[in-house]
């Protein structure tokens, strides 16, 4: 099809509504939530570390930046870039000092307070460092490594007085094969005693060792134990005194067991005394300060999903009397006590920090945070629901209570940390909220003002969520999401902001009909009647893996309508027509189709396509729909006569999704490769290209239609909020275009004063170089070089780099070289060289290149010029006539007269001839007066008197 019939069908069969409307022609983007924290390393790989002294912030690494996230609000305060993907972290307890281990076997020491690193050195060429840890008093910082040694680094307080840095860090010792295999935990308990863990068993090491000089450590506490995996070593001490404590309890917790040893003060050793068998597994464990006296209190987190992951762990101390020692000998069974405290949160928890003894900050383990705060002495809570707890925990869990009174934890606040992968999003413009579904089973609602503040995770679906939509009324109620698990689930949003906990959303009806994963929803714009009843409720359609389209009714979730036939592959996305008389499908099978609502098996439409087609959307007001193939087009078809009516080329990837905007005059579309572009579709031109606001794939595209406000997320993680800011840019060249006019009038009035000095320093500050380089050659025209020098002694640095920098940039066009090599030596001649910013030393190259070669030209013209003054001089000796001005030419002249003339009286004296040297590539002179004839006689240059006179 040609373009002009092409052009002809598309203004027959579409007419936009508003011709004259405002056209966006630019965004501002704004990241909304981007990866602060991803863990794929492994549970105990430290990659978090809190605050010890404000507990302001928290640390955390994505990849290889490494960043600095405030405690209260969850925004990013800054980010450090590390040499490669972080490993592993630890923070000073005096937050001074960052330990920041690398995969390419770098550690980097890093100041807080500067935000610069302060030393790097290697020390895992041959094995990673993959656990760092600095001891209570910064003493000491542990390196483990991956073949099981541990490296003992002595730090000294000391700094350097001149640059204030820390002392150089010192070797204590190495402990080789401290376990067979990777380290997966090191933790310091005490100012000197080091516990680590691996798959042989825990380990906890003194440093300094009385008993044998030889052995820089001791063992004080070890468990072989290759059956249950030790995930945490807990110390509980005692106040002996008011200034001192006194080691009572080493607890471990592993896979299979919580180990329970005490301390020999005889040979200062932790023995065993106590195993408790657990069928679940604790990960992290905190001590917490209880009113009971007589016994510790532990708060324990366990990684496993669909459980209550805080376990309170209830151990007795011992008796001080001799009378009870024995009685608590026959009672160590009932030593340690293991409740599950009831709170909502369902999602396993890796870590815990403990902020105080009434608040924790845990990590879930699908890289997220939790808040949990103390509630005391809730005897009298929902007992029934602490009944069927302790029921359903009871057919699989070997526990005997769920706690109900004492030291309790519930969940008041969660950090967004890794948002995966974001596959679809349904933008809810009058409630501020946006429903985003990423590579998990729960769908997560952000609060658009602020998305860090307590996000919502909605849970239901047993697999990954695949779409989302949303209700078409004025309260956008109703949330609609399609899974893997083969179903569709209608969830009631109407209380969200209004209510606390998961009463947020309510869930309404459940479609399982479909036989595979549900990959595309809509629902329709209207409410509508049913056949054969008066009542009137929205629609919704979803296809799935296979192809098959199904119309449902949303209140129950009842099937109305079936297509098993629609398509042949997967279809990835359904659109509902503005009228809701029409639905179209785009599939991996090459098309895309059109159906009739009332009738899901009538194909009203069907186009063809080159390759798999991946989005569909019908154009708000026109009788088109745009579709997105694999073949990186987009096409617009008339729904009059099915036509492909404007092709948009542009994009290098497929086009994932794209959206119709600014009332359907233009369209919004994202490809594979993270670029959005912007489209005009009356002249199909592409007005904007945004190449930056995302790094991989672009999966979902919301946009609100009354204020143009859109909304992208991607497989980077990201979700960008894009503003319509046309008008402000419109503005801000206005602005400028005043302000150029007004100091281009200040600039006319000092030259027409002659001023030409402070024009020059004008124009400097204004950055004008092309202004600068007229006034410059003026000055030098008119011989006022010393005007040039006197401001160039007066500019402050910042003026003398510009200076520097237009310099550099005539200096690379012959035209303009002259006067930047004429400035340049001013500059030069005046001024220190030191004014030459880091920055410009690159460019310092180039100037010297360009230089060069200016030189070398010039030469070569020099060169040339002697060329031209020997054929002059030879010119000049073959002149008959000295004279020639006063004498007519032998043309000119008359035949008779030119008879007359008596040569024998024209004198001619000898040709004289003159030696010059020229050096040229391209030609050569001979050193001799003359040259050889064929018979090698040499032939002279003289002229013959008898030639003449013949």
């Amino acid at each position: 099809m040609s373009n002009n019939s092409s052009s002809k069908n598309f203004q027959q069969n579409t007419k936009l509504l508003n011709k004259s409307q405002h056209l966006i022609k630019s965004f501002h983007i704004s990241p909304f939530i981007s990866l602060v924290y991803k863990n794929d390393i492994g549970d105990n790989i430290q990659r978090v570390a809190f605050s010890n002294v404000s507990q302001q912030f928290y640390i955390c690494c994505a990849d290889s930046k490494i960043n600095i996230v405030e405690y209260a609000t969850g925004e990013r305060l800054y980010t450090i870039e590390a040499d490669s993907n972080v490993t592993c972290l630890s923070l000073s307890s005096d937050d001074r000092f960052l330990a920041v281990s690398c995969k390419s076997g770098q550690v980097t020491i890093y100041s807080m307070k500067q935000q610069k690193a302060l030393k790097t050195f290697r020390v895992g060429v041959s094995s990673p460092v993959i656990q760092l840890a600095y001891s209570p008093d910064d003493a000491f910082l542990a390196m483990a490594h991956g073949d099981g040694s541990i490296d003992i680094y002595y730090t000294p307080t000391t700094q350097d007085e001149s640059t204030g840095q820390p002392a150089l860090l010192k070797l204590l010792f190495t402990i080789k094969k401290h376990h067979q295999g990777q380290i997966h935990l090191m933790k310091w308990i005490d100012n000197l005693w080091l516990a680590s863990s691996g798959l042989d068993g825990a380990k906890v090491m003194q440093i300094g060792n009385e008993e044998d000089e030889s052995r820089p450590y001791k063992i004080i506490a070890s468990i072989h134990d290759n059956r249950n995996d030790i995930r945490d070593v807990t110390l509980l001490k005692e106040h002996d005194t008011e200034d001192n404590t006194k080691p009572i309890y080493l607890m471990t917790a592993g896979h299979g067991s919580l180990y329970q040893f005490k301390w020999n003060e005889k040979n200062s050793t932790f023995n065993l005394s106590n195993t408790i068998p657990i069928k679940h597994y604790f990960s992290s464990m905190i001590e917490i300060t209880s009113t009971e006296n007589d016994s510790f209190t532990l708060i324990a987190s366990t990684p496993v999903k669909k459980k209550n992951n805080l376990v309170r762990i209830t151990v007795k101390k011992p008796q001080v009397s001799d009378k009870k020692k024995k009685k608590d000998e026959d009672d160590d069974d009932d030593a340690v006590k293991i409740e599950y405290i009831p709170e909502k949160s369902l999602v396993g928890l890796s870590q815990l920090f403990k902020l105080s003894d009434s608040e924790i900050f845990a990590i879930t383990i699908d890289s997220n945070f939790a808040i949990f705060k103390r509630k005391e002495n809730e005897a009298n809570g929902d007992e029934s629901a602490k009944a069927k707890l302790k029921k359903k925990l009871s057919k699989k869990e070997d526990v005997t209570e769920v706690a109900s009174k004492g030291v309790l934890f519930e969940k008041v606040g969660q950090r967004l940390g890794f948002n995966d992968d974001v596959l679809d999003m349904s933008l809810f413009s009058s409630r501020n909220m946006l429903a985003v579904a990423t590579n998990s089973e729960n769908v997560t609602l952000l609060n658009l003002s602020d998305a860090n503040q307590d996000p919502i995770e909605v849970s239901g679906h047993s697999e990954m969520i695949l779409s989302l939509d949303r209700s078409k009324d004025k309260d956008q109620r109703y949330l609609v999401t399609g899974s893997k698990d083969k179903s569709i689930r209608v969830w009631d949003v109407s209380k969200y902001g209004n209510t606390q906990g998961e009463e947020h959303v309510t869930p309404v009806s459940v479609g399982t009909s479909h036989l595979t994963g549900v990959t595309a929803v809509c629902v329709s714009n209207h409410k509508r009647k049913l056949k054969d009843s008066k009542e009137e409720d929205f629609f919704i359609y979803s296809a799935s893996d296979d192809g098959v389209l199904k119309k449902w009714k949303l209140s129950d979730c009842s099937l109305l309508g079936t297509n098993s036939e629609s398509h042949k592959k997967t279809v990835s996305e359904i659109s509902v027509s503005p009228d809701d008389s029409m639905i179209a499908t785009a599939s991996a099978d090459k098309t895309a189709k059109v159906f009739d609502t009332s009738d899901l098996s009538k194909v009203l439409f069907e186009f063809p396509h080159k390759k798999a087609v991946w989005c569909v959307k019908f154009s708000p007001v026109d009788k088109v729909i745009a579709t997105g193939c694999s073949d990186n087009m987009i096409r617009i078809w008339s729904l009059k006569t099915g036509n492909c009516v404007k092709v948009l080329e542009g994009h290098d990837q497929s086009i994932l999704k794209m959206q119709f905007l600014n009332n359907g005059a233009q369209l919004v579309s994202a490809d594979a490769n993270g670029v959005v572009r912007l489209w005009v579709i009356k002249t199909g031109e592409c007005i904007k290209v945004f190449g930056d606001a995302h790094t991989d794939r672009i999966w979902a595209v919301s946009v609100d239609q009354k204020t143009n406000q859109l909304i992208t997320g991607g497989e980077d993680s990201r979700i960008n909020i894009w503003h319509d800011n046309t008008e402000e840019i419109k503005e801000e060249q206005r602005e400028d275009v005043n302000l150029s006019v007004i100091q281009d009038q200040e600039l006319r009035n000092l030259e027409r004063q002659g001023k030409m000095k402070d024009v020059l320093r004008k124009a400097i500050e204004l950055d004008r170089p092309k202004l600068t380089y007229t006034t410059i050659e003026k000055l030098v025209k008119t011989d006022e070089k010393t005007v040039l020098e006197g401001l160039i002694m007066e500019l402050p640095k910042i003026h003398l780099m510009h200076l520097f920098q237009y310099c550099i940039d005539w200096n690379s066009n012959s035209k303009f070289c002259q006067i930047a090599q004429l400035v340049l030596k001013i500059m030069f001649d005046l001024v220190e060289p030191s004014f030459i910013d880091i920055a410009y030393e690159k460019s310092v190259d180039a100037l010297s290149l360009y230089s060069q070669r200016h030189l070398k030209r010039i030469t070569y013209l020099e060169q040339k010029s002697f060329i031209l003054e020997h054929a002059l001089n030879q010119m000049n000796a073959l002149t008959p006539i000295e004279n020639s001005s006063n004498v007519e030419t032998l043309k000119s002249m008359p035949s008779k007269k030119r008879k007359e003339i008596d040569t024998s009286k024209v004198v001619q004296e000898p040709i004289q001839f003159k030696t010059v040297e020229v050096v040229d590539e391209d030609v050569e002179f001979s050193d001799q007066e003359g040259e050889f004839d064929e018979d090698g006689e040499e032939e002279t240059f003289e002229p013959s008197t008898k030639k003449q006179k013949n």
